[in-house]
């Protein structure tokens, strides 16, 4: 930023989710990441025959570096991340026990 802000002027900023206001947010920081891990058991399954614990695939994707004055939900980088995520990985949501996605804001 240019100038200081005071607790308040940060505080009531306008939010972008329940308590996060827009100048608690790091402007070049925004983006997301997604990672496809599979059990020993799964690879077993699969007739693998390297490490018991393998990376199957990984995904990021990064919003826009500026924040546009109209946020809406086709410009977040979740969807890009686990979708490069199950592609790398040759997988789908339904041959995941658990996917945990970071994202920067709560």
């Amino acid at each position: 930023t240019r100038r200081a802000y005071s607790l308040d002027e940060v505080l009531q900023a306008p939010h972008v989710a329940p308590v996060t206001t827009t100048l608690e947010c790091a402007r070049r920081a925004d983006g997301a990441a997604a990672i496809v891990l599979a059990s020993s058991t799964f690879l077993q399954q699969r007739d693998w025959r390297g490490p018991s614990a393998v990376v199957l695939g990984g995904g990021e994707g990064s919003g826009p570096l500026y924040p546009p004055a109209d946020i809406h939900d086709a410009m977040f980088s979740c969807e890009e991340a686990a979708r490069v995520a199950y592609e790398s990985a040759q997988l789908g949501p339904r041959d995941v026990d658990f996917f945990g996605l970071y994202d920067c804001f709560p």
